[in-house]
Formats: C-alpha cells, structure tokens, sequence
C-alpha cells in the first residue's frame, strides 16, 4: 500500500524538518482532490482529478492508490467515467493515509 523506500528516500531528501512540513501540505491537497473526484462531472473533468490525485498519491508513496487512480484516469479517457470505482478509490486512500500516519511513527523511530 505504501512504497516506504520512497518514503524514506522523500525524507532524506528534503531533510526531516520540511519533510514534516511537507505531509500535512500533502494531506490538505489530497483530501481536496478526493472530494472533488467524488464530485467531478464530466469524464474529462474527473479524468483531470484523478491524475491530479495519482501524482500526489504517487509523489508520498501510495502506491496502491496511485495503481487506483491510474486505471480510473484512463476509464475516463476513454468515455467510461461512469465505470471508475470511486469508492474503492477513497477506501484506498483513507486506508493509506491511515497506514501512512502510523507507519511515520516506526520509520520516525528507525
């Protein structure tokens, strides 16, 4: 669910201090552009969204969200928006955050 090398690798490179800044950025974004994945009304718009949502998902580590949002991208691409499992998408990413908020914790600890 979470690729916590890239995890790892984001907090070297930024060092700890921004890093800590950077995730409660990143959470305020993302918790946007889910609502307003949820909400999008054309499949050019959500396709929009859910590219916007997979970069930023993809940028900390979801990965299993970024995988999610990727194939919802190109259902609505190509017409299919109605196809795309919003659900499954906002499941993933409130499990993710979740896992994300408590795995912190342990690599903080590392």
């Amino acid at each position: 669910m979470i690729d916590w090398n890239h995890v790892r690798t984001l907090q070297q490179e930024v060092g700890p201090e921004d890093f800590d800044k950077l995730v409660p950025l990143f959470f305020s974004e993302i918790d946007s552009a889910v609502k307003r994945v949820s909400k999008s009304d054309t499949p050019i718009q959500l396709a929009r969204d859910l590219h916007f949502l997979r970069s930023g998902a993809l940028n900390l580590g979801f990965s299993d969200l970024s995988a999610l949002c990727a194939e919802g991208e190109m259902q609505a691409e190509n017409g299919e928006g109605d196809k795309v499992d919003l659900t499954a998408i906002v499941s993933c990413y409130e499990a993710s955050k979740q896992q994300f908020i408590e795995g912190l914790q342990n690599l903080d600890a590392a």
